[in-house]
């Protein structure tokens, strides 16, 4: 008698493989580069979705909004707004997506990109790990190739020193306590002006110390760390509400919507408006 196989396994042995540069998605825009591919993927519309396949290169993906529920062979992870995910070359994966119109910026990389840099695969699957950091040098590299027909350079250089970072920050789970409470203070009052001398002395330090050893942590100072938070929080609200730039700038904590604007250009490459378009 054969042994009987459970329709996850059928589906998963029909693993589609795709070739550098192609994709599911309905619609789709490639940027070839030397020994890298840019991509934006797109759902508009409500899409069958769900086919196992794997991609020819290993890959970082990163969710600009929308969401789905994707399945490797031992884990199901929801991947929402903000998510940013590694795939080994030929990883099979499933993605079933329950939010629509979504949105991915996908970066390709190639055994060529590996080999001149000397990196494993491993290395690239800790960028994954911080998501805040990853998802601006996502949007940042599609504005130069939006804006700049030469932006090979500019893009391997992103993309070098994120994966950089990456490979010399220190664990979180080296963080001294002083630190997690430095963090947790930035994230539950992220909206409000926190004073370094109140957030030292509620940790228990002297402000000195962490203006000394925060970026060693978190590899950016605190004032931009802060930035990051704030616009990632107003990205939220973009995609969420109808509210205007100026309520949002507001909401956020920025001083007006000029100050909104020009920290928000700086951390994600765009302005504001434009970002709300893609």
């Amino acid at each position: 008698m054969q042994p009987h196989r459970s329709i996850f396994h059928l589906a998963y042995m029909k693993t589609l493989t795709l070739d550098q540069g192609k994709y599911l998605a309905p619609q789709y825009t490639t940027y070839h580069l030397p020994q890298l591919l840019v991509a934006v993927t797109e759902y508009k519309t409500p899409t069958p979705t769900g086919q196992w396949h794997r991609h020819e290169n290993c890959m970082l993906s990163y969710v600009l909004y929308g969401g789905n529920v994707e399945s490797r062979k031992n884990q199901q992870i929801e991947r929402t707004s903000g998510c940013v995910n590694f795939y080994h070359a030929h990883e099979p994966h499933q993605n079933i997506y329950k939010q629509f119109p979504a949105k991915h910026i996908s970066v390709e990389i190639g055994p060529d990109f590996l080999n001149k840099h000397q990196l494993q695969e491993g290395d690239l699957a800790k960028v994954s790990e911080n998501n805040q950091r990853v998802g601006f040098t996502f949007t940042q590299i599609l504005q130069e190739l939006l804006s700049n027909n030469q932006a090979t350079a500019q893009v391997e250089m992103l993309l070098l020193e994120l994966i950089s970072h990456h490979l010399h920050r220190k664990p979180v789970g080296s963080h001294p306590h002083w630190l997690k409470i430095v963090r947790e203070i930035i994230h539950d009052r992220w909206n409000e002006q926190v004073s370094l001398e109140e957030m030292a002395l509620q940790a228990g330090v002297y402000p000195s110390s962490i203006s000394k050893h925060f970026r060693k942590y978190f590899g950016c100072t605190l004032g931009h760390y802060t930035r990051q938070l704030k616009v990632t929080k107003a990205i939220e609200r973009m995609q969420c509400t109808q509210e205007s730039l100026t309520e949002i700038s507001y909401y956020c904590g920025f001083a007006d919507q000029s100050h909104f604007i020009k920290v928000f250009r700086q951390i994600t490459g765009f302005n504001p408006k434009n970002f709300r378009r893609l």
